[in-house]
This record gives structure tokens, C-alpha cells and sequence, in this order.
């Protein structure tokens, strides 16, 4: 049975998070949800990783179907519609106005089969794989076939019948107005709403009110409608009890597709946008044990959306992780491109515990309990940054475990070369000790080669002068190079940077 297009049947459904992770700006998911949920009803669903596998590959198949534009569109619309629907029912239910409830009901009950007969005609069955959506269409059917939706059908066929062969007039007279039947061979066909403009206070009773001023005020239509009632007690007796018999007539798994499915729409729509840019997408291999990890032709999608603005070209990079190896050491030139090196592998990981695709033509990767991060500040200095670090370390060290991920971006910048490598070599035996899968941009090329389960990667630079970065970040180990200049700039040490200082 068709439960949700979020979750498998039976699932096990982790606790909403309100907010967003404390590392979302450290890898730069800020940027991306920030854009991608300005269409979607729920951001939490962006907020909240997932822990289990089982709807990881569920969420997978589903997007996975989705990227065919033709189902896209259909479920867009329907989404769409089911979206206007719901406003409508939240807003007849904050009218406590009997006849202007019973009329808004008659209609949303209309409008909700119409959707899903429209829904259903000529879909392209054959288009769908995935359980989740194979299970919604058929929940649909069971639906539209079940007996109470079937009665409804038929009450609402007979009803809507019966209020259309109602004839009556509407007399005006000095702001008032008074309903009654057409006497025999008169009939006025005018809508109710265009005289509303011309009530002004309600007070009804025999026959005649004056209506609250104000344009399409439900308190016009009720009014009226209950004048009318006099003259069609019958009538408007089963209009009552078809609200009372249909009240809650909308599926509330049928209404709530109409926001989960954003999740998947949003997210594609994202993606998308950065074709141009011949960037791959792929649904990562998703192990719930250590068998390694690796990803191939991947990126920075914030970066890359920025880039996809800016008709710009993406480098692409790559990491494998085989056997015993647990820590990435990235180290070389500054600006190379180490830091959004890190976010991608921190958005790698984050985005496939959501179950959508992950920029790569291939992946396979570990589903981590926790995600730690600690990217420091450019240009902090001093004791305080150096305390807050280590207890920074010491908390994350704390909750980290076998199955945690930790990012650590240029940590003990502020400190003499001695000190950093001892402090550095401190933290890698830490993280060794908790067997947990981590990355490290460093300036202490000592660290790449720490221990058999660290694996150096450097930052590339173009042959030719002047040491043009190429971004890419490649498995080497490291070449001694010192990059004076760059360490220079980073330590605001070059000349320009020191009588620039001193003219101050």
C-alpha cells in the first residue's frame, strides 16, 4: 500500500530539522537550498539526511523516473493543481458561513476528481519504474474506485444537477434585496457576484437583507444562498448533508504528493541548469559498510551554478578511497582549488543521504551517521583563533565515530611550522584511532604521509610561468615544492602586501 513518495512503506522516518545543519556554509549548502527550495512547500526535507539505504534507493528511483520531461510535466501540473486545491480548502475552512462552506466543499470536490480522472487519462505507464511512483498511481486508482469516492461522485453528479436547474430572482430596492422564485415565464440569469459591489450591510429576515459592503464578500453569497434556502428547503437540506457526508473527501496522501513531490521537481530543476556546462549527474553505489569510496568527474555545485550564470567552463575532479585508507591529505599552492575540493566531498556525501542524484558520472560512497566540518576563517590570527580550534577538534573528536565524515579546512594556519605539524600530526592520530573517513587541506605536506591509511592529493599547476592553478586535484604525493609566493600571500607577507601595511 501506497504510504508516501519520500519513504518506502514501512521506513523508519528520521525527525524533521527545522534548521539547517551547522556545516551547511562551510560546503556551501546554503547556497544550493537557498535556491533550490524556493519552490518547494517543505525546505526541512533538504534539511534532513537519511540514514537508511533502503529510501536512499527508493528517493533514487523516483528521481530517476522524473528526469523524463514528459513525467516531469505531468507531475508538475499535477502538483500544481493540488497545491491550488489545498489554499482552497484552508480557506474554506477559516469561512464559518454554513452555505458559503457547503458551496466551496461542492466545488473542491469537483475540482479534486477532475484532477485525478486528468491526471490519469493516457498516462504513459510505460515511462514509470520505480516503486514509489508505480505504488502512487495505483493508490490514485484505488482511490478513485473506492466506494465512498464513487457515492461522492454520484451525490455530487445529482446535486450539481439539481442547483442548476434552480431559477430564481433577485430584486433590488434602496440597498436592499429579496429572493424569490421567477414568477412564470421569468427567469434572470445574472451572477450573483456582480451585484455585490452594490450591498452594503447584511441583515436578512423575511425575505429580504442588506448585504455587508464589499466586493465578492462571502457574506454576500451567504446571504443570498440563505434566502434562496427558504424557497428550496429540500434542496439545500442535501446540500448540507453532502457536506457533512463528504468533509473530509480529499486523501491526505493524495494532498500531501502535491508538496513532496517538490522535492524531487525543485532539485531536478536545479540540475538542470547546468547542462550547458556538460556536467555529468549520477546516482551514487550507496554501501552501508566501509568497502571504500570514490567518485569520478565531480564538482562544487554551488560553484557550478554560479559558473552556469556566468557561461563559464568546470573543472572536474575525482577521489578513491581503497582498503585500509580512511584520510585524504589535500595540500599545494593556495588558491588551487583545495577548499571547494573539500566542499564537493562534503556535498557529495550530504546530497546522496538525501537521495538525489550527485554531480559525478559515477560514485559509490558511504552513508555517514554525522558530518563534521571546521573551515577556518581567512585571515584569523592569534591565541584565540588557535583555542577555538583545538576545541573545535576536541568536539568533533568527541561525537565522531567509525561512520563519521570530517572536514577540516587549513586548521593551525596561525601557528609557527613546528607547532602546526606537531598539532597536526595529534589531530591525524585522533582520527586514525577513530577509524573514520576524513579531509584535511593542509599547508603541512608532512601530514599526506602520516600513516598507510592517509592518501596524499595535490593541487596541479600549469606548465609554463607564473604557476597558473589548474584546479585539478590529483593522487600524488607531495613534491616539496614550497609555492613561497603563494605562502607569501597568505601570510600577507609579500612586499607589496607589507608596505602597503606599513604606509597606513
Amino acid at each position: 500500500m501506497f504510504e508516501s513518495i519520500l519513504f518506502p512503506p514501512q521506513a523508519t522516518r528520521p525527525e524533521p530539522m527545522v534548521q539547517p545543519p551547522a556545516y551547511f556554509r562551510d560546503l556551501g549548502l546554503d547556497q544550493i537550498v537557498e535556491t533550490v527550495t524556493r519552490s518547494c512547500d517543505d525546505p526541512q526535507l533538504f534539511f534532513t539526511p537519511i540514514r537508511d539505504r533502503a529510501t536512499i534507493l527508493y528517493r533514487q528511483a523516483i528521481m530517476g523516473d522524473l528526469e523524463d520531461m514528459t513525467l516531469r510535466r505531468r507531475f508538475a501540473k499535477l502538483s500544481s493543481q493540488l497545491r491550488t486545491l489545498r489554499r482552497q480548502l484552508i480557506a474554506r475552512g477559516q469561512v464559518k458561513l454554513e452555505y458559503v462552506e457547503c458551496s466551496s466543499l461542492l466545488s473542491a470536490a469537483e475540482q479534486y476528481l477532475t484532477i485525478l480522472r486528468e491526471f490519469t487519462a493516457g498516462f504513459p505507464y510505460g515511462k514509470i519504474h520505480s516503486q514509489g511512483l508505480t505504488d502512487f498511481l495505483r493508490y490514485i486508482r484505488h482511490c478513485l474506485n473506492s466506494p465512498q469516492i464513487v457515492r461522492m461522485h454520484m451525490d455530487l453528479t445529482d446535486l450539481s444537477r439539481k442547483l442548476q436547474a434552480v431559477e430564481y430572482t433577485i430584486l433590488l430596492h434602496n440597498n436592499k434585496i429579496q429572493v424569490a422564485k421567477p414568477e412564470e415565464g421569468q427567469s434572470l440569469d445574472k451572477l450573483v457576484a456582480e451585484l455585490f459591489d452594490r450591498f452594503q450591510q447584511e441583515n436578512h429576515g423575511g425575505g429580504t437583507c442588506q448585504a455587508p459592503a464589499g466586493e465578492a464578500d462571502p457574506r454576500n453569497e451567504n446571504a443570498i444562498l440563505t434566502l434562496l434556502a427558504d424557497h428550496y428547503p429540500e434542496l439545500f437540506a442535501q446540500l448540507r448533508i453532502f457536506r457533512a457526508d463528504y468533509e473530509d473527501f480529499a486523501d491526505s496522501r493524495v494532498i500531501q504528493l502535491a508538496s513532496d513531490i517538490q522535492f524531487y521537481l525543485s532539485y531536478l530543476d536545479y540540475t538542470d541548469h547546468m547542462k550547458d556546462l556538460a556536467c555529468s549527474f549520477c546516482y551514487p553505489e550507496i554501501t552501508e559498510t566501509w568497502e571504500g569510496c570514490q567518485a569520478d568527474n565531480s564538482f562544487d555545485l554551488a560553484l557550478a551554478a554560479r559558473i552556469s550564470e556566468q557561461r563559464e567552463s568546470i573543472v572536474t575532479n575525482g577521489f578513491e578511497l581503497r582498503g585500509t585508507e580512511r584520510i585524504l591529505v589535500i595540500s599545494g599552492p593556495n588558491q588551487g582549488g583545495k577548499t571547494t575540493y573539500a566542499r564537493m566531498l562534503g556535498q557529495l556525501h550530504y546530497l546522496a543521504s538525501l537521495g538525489v542524484r550527485v554531480p559525478g558520472s559515477s560514485a559509490a560512497l558511504r552513508l555517514p551517521d554525522r558530518i563534521f566540518t571546521h573551515f577556518v576563517e581567512t585571515g584569523r590570527q592569534g591565541a584565540d583563533n588557535l583555542r577555538e580550534e583545538l576545541l573545535r577538534l576536541k568536539e568533533i573528536t568527541e561525537h565522531a565515530t567509525e561512520q563519521s565524515l570530517i572536514l577540516i579546512n587549513e586548521i593551525f594556519a596561525s601557528v609557527s611550522h613546528e607547532d602546526g605539524l606537531f598539532l597536526g600530526n595529534r589531530m591525524m592520530e585522533r582520527f586514525t584511532e577513530i577509524g573514520c573517513m576524513a579531509v584535511c587541506v593542509t599547508f603541512f605536506e608532512e601530514l599526506a604521509v602520516y600513516s598507510p591509511q592517509t592518501v596524499s592529493m595535490m593541487s596541479g599547476i600549469l606548465p609554463g610561468p607564473g604557476a597558473q592553478r589548474s584546479h585539478r586535484i590529483t593522487r600524488q604525493a607531495p613534491d616539496g615544492q614550497a609555492y613561497a609566493l603563494s605562502l607569501a600571500e597568505k601570510k600577507e607577507l609579500t612586499y607589496e602586501q607589507i608596505i602597503r601595511r606599513l604606509t597606513q
